[in-house]
């Protein structure tokens, strides 16, 4: 079965599962970095709310071998679960100051968005971008709403009220997690396979992610936490930008090229990041001069060898 008579066959057959409850549509969707997802959307019947799943990765699933019908029944399952049985009033969207308490931001790449950024409010980080949007939290919904130019002309705000306000709240919302990366490697693989290495060289990485694991590169944006950082190593450090949900923090101490460290950023975003999930292959240096005053490498007064 190739993926056009897939998806058509998937969405029938969730169609016949809701058949009488809910309207079964696909549509395109497009994602972070442009890529464009074939979406299933749900809604049931007295609700205006359609929970989404992606097919892409699940023909993935069937292509190495998983059972059609197991995969409808996984599907089906997602929805299930998530389905919103009744119309969800929407119009505080149209007053700030009711989703004001729940805008946040989060770092996206800044070259593979440039389409996207010229609708939506942003401002430049390096080569990335900080973009904003609501968190349906409080709704007690999963899920969140990009904030767009045309929301900004209803509200009557800029997009540095947005910056103020989402310092404030994505901390609050997505605490930061930063914990040592021989934590990780020995989650990965038996200790004493590595630990000499843990023991000579992890105390000088850390992994930094908000507690969600959901776009937690933004953390490099928070308040104080590159600060904290650089007095836990008791140096500058490089930051290597894992994927738009983590980054990793490495001592100055341990890196000696900048070349080499950069093609090792490209080819793990070749080999181990979804295009989805790409973020940059740059790396950026903090040297604790300022809040948050990260460079790019080629700006930073740092002794790495080029």
């Amino acid at each position: 079965m190739d993926r056009i008579n897939f998806y058509n066959t998937l969405k029938n057959k969730v169609a016949d599962h809701f058949e009488g409850r809910a309207t079964v549509r696909c549509q395109d969707v497009t994602k972070n970095n442009g890529i464009v997802k074939n979406a299933i959307c749900v809604a049931l019947n007295d609700s205006n709310c359609a929970p989404t799943v992606y097919m892409d990765d699940f023909y993935d699933a069937f292509s190495e071998g998983k059972p059609f019908e197991e995969i409808i029944s996984e599907i089906c399952e997602i929805f299930e679960k998530h389905l919103v049985p009744e119309n969800v009033d929407f119009s505080f969207f149209n007053e700030f100051q009711k989703i004001r308490e729940n805008v946040c931001y989060r770092l996206i790449s800044g070259t593979k968005n440039e389409d996207n950024l010229k609708d939506v409010p942003h401002r430049s980080y390096c080569d990335l971008a900080v973009t904003y949007f609501v968190s349906m939290d409080f709704l007690g919904i999963e899920g969140t709403v990009t904030i767009r130019n045309d929301m900004l002309d209803m509200w009557d705000v800029t997009e540095e009220d947005l910056y103020e306000i989402a310092m404030d709240n994505t901390p609050r919302l997505y605490p930061s997690s930063i914990i040592p990366m021989a934590e990780m490697i020995r989650k990965m693989m038996p200790e004493e396979a590595c630990a000499d290495i843990i023991d000579d060289l992890y105390p000088k990485m850390l992994v930094a992610s908000n507690t969600k694991s959901v776009k937690g590169a933004s953390v490099i944006l928070y308040p104080g936490l590159l600060r904290e950082v650089y007095e836990h190593f008791e140096e500058p450090f490089y930051i290597i930008p894992s994927s738009v949900h983590e980054v990793i923090f490495i001592s100055e101490a341990i890196m000696s090229d900048i070349n080499e460290m950069e093609a090792i950023i490209r080819s793990v975003n070749e080999t181990c990041v979804s295009d989805e999930d790409y973020l940059s292959d740059r790396a950026y240096y903090y040297d604790g001069d300022s809040e948050n005053n990260v460079k790019m490498l080629e700006e930073a007064d740092c002794a790495m060898v080029l």
